[in-house]
């Protein structure tokens, strides 16, 4: 019995054996594969002209100031004002030490009174002397001493009362006042005593009055920055008070020599709009030192700096992207400028740089993006300001 059927069975099992294997050759055949292209958004390369600037610290000034000086010499004892604020004219700008001008007055006043009695006892004597001549009694020599004795005292008289009135003039010409209404400067002489706070009459200068409806700001550029370089009126400026707000103005003048004992260059730009800037205040100062022509800006986020130190970009083409090292200039607010490497149209990719290298298949949006506004450098919450060259 076990021999009947043994071959049948041996068939039956082979049979199972190659049905399994046929089943499991199916289960591990690999399917294509086909992976989604990412997504991406590209900008159009467009080229610009792009001025790089130099940055200065200027001095707002009136076109027409007048410096202020004392009358008198002394000691400073007190300003009698704040510092770029308005003043009228007749205003007490500072204080000069009275002291010794009041002590003067009271000698003046003294010389007076004894060269009046002098007079007044010369011209008694003279009466005297004439009465006695027209009696016989006296010579006609000692009259003429007499008459000569009082037009000297007289004179004596006349020199006595102008030096009480200089001497009133310097006591008064210790308080120095605005001689114009305007904007009154920094205080350029300290209160203190000693040599700090000591005037010298008619040179030196305490402060200056201005208009302020007609200020420059001057300031200066170092030799090397305006080396090689051509500055002219026509280049462009911008300004900042110490708010950070931005000011209207333009450049009106450079000087053309280098001063050397500072080894700078003096410029002057002046304010075409009114604004809250007062003369002797500070304001920033940007100025165009040069324009990089035909030349483009590209997000940051779309530039990558490469292991060797390289920058590249992704360009967009016929559904992928490849990897191009391109050379960096500097940064303004959020944009790269890129100086070579890029032409004018190519498509740079600007989002989901993470998910691509070169050769990635994508499915690329076209956007147009504004470039970023100019940053404002000064702003007190805002630090992103163009770099420094």
């Amino acid at each position: 019995m076990l021999n009947v059927f043994s071959r049948p069975s041996a068939t039956l099992a082979l049979l199972f054996s190659a049905v399994v294997l046929v089943t499991a050759g199916c289960k591990d055949t690999p399917k294509p594969s086909t992976k989604a292209p990412v997504p991406v958004k590209t900008i159009a390369a467009v080229p610009s002209d792009e001025p790089l600037w130099l940055e200065a610290l200027g001095r707002a000034e009136g076109r027409s100031e007048i410096n202020v000086v004392s009358r008198v010499a002394g000691n400073l004892t007190r300003i009698g004002y704040a510092e770029g604020t308005s003043v009228k004219a007749g205003a007490t700008l500072f204080v000069i030490d009275e002291a010794p001008y009041k002590a003067a007055l009271a000698a003046a006043e003294a010389t007076v009174k004894q060269r009046q009695a002098e007079y007044a006892q010369a011209e008694r004597e003279m009466k005297r002397t004439a009465q006695l001549a027209a009696a016989g009694s006296s010579s006609r020599k000692a009259l003429d001493d007499a008459k000569s004795s009082l037009t000297v005292s007289a004179s004596q008289v006349k020199a006595a009362q102008a030096a009480l009135t200089t001497a009133r003039l310097n006591l008064a010409y210790t308080r120095i006042t605005a001689p114009t209404a305007g904007t009154a400067g920094r205080a350029l002489v300290n209160v203190g005593g000693g040599s700090i706070s000591w005037v010298t009459a008619g040179s030196t200068v305490l402060t200056t009055l201005s208009q302020p409806d007609d200020l420059r700001v001057t300031f200066t550029i170092s030799e090397s920055d305006a080396a090689g370089r051509r500055i002219t009126t026509a280049n462009p400026v911008r300004l900042f008070d110490t708010a950070g707000n931005e000011l209207t103005g333009e450049l009106d003048y450079v000087a053309r020599e280098i001063d050397p004992k500072t080894a700078t260059l003096t410029l002057r730009a002046r304010l075409t709009e009114k604004s809250q800037v007062l003369p002797g205040q500070y304001v920033h100062v940007q100025l165009a030192r040069e324009t990089l022509e035909n030349v483009f800006r590209v997000p940051q986020g779309a530039v990558q700096q490469k292991p060797d130190g390289t920058y590249q970009l992704f360009i967009e083409k016929d559904g992928k992207v490849s990897a191009r090292t391109v050379k960096l200039g500097t940064w303004k607010s959020s944009d790269w400028i890129v100086l070579s490497g890029l032409s004018e149209g190519e498509a740079v990719v600007v989002s989901n740089l993470q998910r691509i290298k070169d050769g990635t298949a994508v499915k690329a949006t076209p956007v147009i993006l504004a470039p970023a506004p100019e940053v404002n450098p000064y702003a007190a919450a805002d630090h992103t300001a163009d770099a420094k060259l």
